[in-house]
């Protein structure tokens, strides 16, 4: 597992990239804070040479909904409470998901209710068409034992940006 991707150059035109962020995952746990979704939004942004053209789903808690909303107005929110809500919804977005001529996707959670997922996107892999699915967490304990098995690659955040240097919620 690294601890960040290596410093990500202009996006090729070849590469077509998807998100899937489940924010809270990253922020560890609901947080109204802007600041703190400014942050993640900023270094998750670098890590995966996200660009304007990208898709981005992110999914969260109603309790950031309004935060992500700010930070994040240029993607795909949902948002929706209970337990796993923000996974499930999420996960929507997975199953409603156009794949063709994707060739990145970018899972941000840590999560094993996305090992499905995860694992259908390989089954994809027919001919030329290679979709490499990539996971980023907040660190090691967010990571889901099975993830670092299925996915082509596990980031988490470097201790550097650990959530107390980046004031997240604990």
């Amino acid at each position: 597992m690294r601890l960040v991707p290596p410093s990500p150059g202009p996006k090729p035109d070849s590469i077509r990239q998807i998100h899937f962020v489940d924010i809270d995952n990253l922020t560890a746990g609901p947080t109204q804070d802007l600041q703190s979704h400014r942050i993640v939004r900023q270094w998750y942004t670098a890590c995966t040479n996200m660009h304007d053209d990208d898709l981005c789903f992110v999914a969260c808690s109603h309790q950031s909904g309004f935060a992500v909303a700010t930070v994040w107005g240029d993607a795909k929110v949902y948002w929706r409470s209970g337990e796993n809500g923000a996974d499930y919804a999420l996960l929507d977005a997975i199953s409603e998901t156009n794949f063709e001529g994707v060739n990145q996707v970018w899972v941000a959670s840590g999560d094993g209710i996305f090992i499905p997922g995860i694992e259908a996107l390989h089954a994809m892999r027919t001919g030329p068409s290679r979709i490499d699915v990539s996971v980023l967490a907040l660190d090691d304990s967010m990571v889901h034992g099975t993830l670092p098995l299925i996915a082509d690659q596990v980031f988490t955040i470097a201790a550097s940006y650990s959530s107390h240097t980046l004031g997240l919620a604990s």
